[in-house]
């Protein structure tokens, strides 16, 4: 283990975002630092640039794979090169501040316990939060996946990202296992990433919605007892459930209750039990961001209060 920063990038046919990413990165770094690139499969011209970025940057490691591992694995893939005291975590189309490894570094001796320091993500055209969690640190069950770092003796202890999780809830898994191990995600929206995300269309956002619907329920079962699954899985796909006929059809319909009802069978087979302080923090209505642990009534009241502010 070095003492300086590893900078993640995971990289798919975006090659205009990455130059931007890429370029942001060599402001952050500093030395001792390193970044490694995962081109997980891009067919764009990304891994032509790559090539001949690496050969000018001495600090930087591309791995190349030879088919698109999904979110997981392609971290992975970075994970097990990684020798930094801290892993900064970054989509190909997130751009990290200047100063995003001091403040890391600063942000892990503050929160000694935190395995995995989540940044706040926000859009650079919009201005759009993607993942508030309020304007102070607090402790998270969950992490957005465009930002954020892990501390290296975690990745250690813990271990790699569920690469089960092809796309999505790898965050949330691996958040749970954190805690189970006695860490915490911290929230630490004063270290801010841009993320360019873009919305997903057509047969592309109704596969993505069939993986995180699998994912969810899987882990969820993994995890909590049969009651509490069922219940944050209701919560989660409550309006998806009966109207996702209207986003792809009644193909999308049933493919989307197929798929929870798979997740919930592989997860209940390989089921592990929370400790009491876990479970309680997961099951906490106050607990964010929301995983199923919110009501549906709050999230009816929070949503009358943005669409009816009160004025003075």
């Amino acid at each position: 283990m070095t003492g300086g920063v590893d900078f993640c990038v995971l990289s798919y046919n975006r090659l205009d975002d990455l130059k931007r990413c890429l370029a942001g990165v060599e402001q952050a770094m500093t030395g001792g630092d390193q970044v490694i690139v995962v081109d997980n499969g891009s067919t764009d011209g990304s891994r032509a640039f790559l090539a001949d970025y690496a050969q000018r940057n001495a600090a930087c490691t591309v791995v190349e794979t030879a088919e698109n591992l999904g979110v997981a694995g392609g971290r992975n893939a970075a994970y097990r090169l990684a020798q930094g005291e801290f892993l900064v975590n970054l989509d190909d189309d997130s751009i990290p501040p200047p100063d995003i490894a001091a403040r890391t570094r600063e942000a892990f001796a503050r929160y000694p316990k935190a395995g995995v320091i989540a940044y706040r993500i926000v859009h650079p055209e919009t201005g759009d939060v993607q993942n508030d969690n309020g304007p102070h640190a607090v402790e998270v069950g969950n992490f957005h996946g465009a930002g954020y770092a892990i501390d290296r003796r975690t990745l250690q202890s813990i271990g790699l990202l569920d690469e089960k999780c092809w796309f999505a809830a790898e965050e949330i898994e691996y958040s749970i296992r954190v805690r189970r191990a006695g860490g915490t995600v911290m929230s630490v929206p004063d270290i801010v990433v841009m993320h360019n995300s873009r919305r997903r269309t057509g047969e592309h956002r109704l596969k993505t919605e069939r993986m995180w619907a699998y994912n969810f329920s899987r882990v969820s079962f993994t995890y909590f007892p049969l009651k509490t699954a069922f219940v944050f899985l209701m919560r989660q796909f409550g309006i998806e459930i009966p109207l996702g006929w209207r986003h792809g059809g009644v193909v999308h319909w049933l493919r989307l209750l197929q798929v929870m009802a798979s997740g919930a069978i592989d997860g209940r087979r390989n089921h592990v039990a929370l400790p009491p302080e876990v479970l309680a923090f997961y099951t906490s209505p106050d607990t964010r961001p929301d995983v199923g642990n919110v009501p549906l009534r709050a999230k009816l009241a929070q949503r009358l209060a943005k669409a009816f502010p009160r004025t003075a």
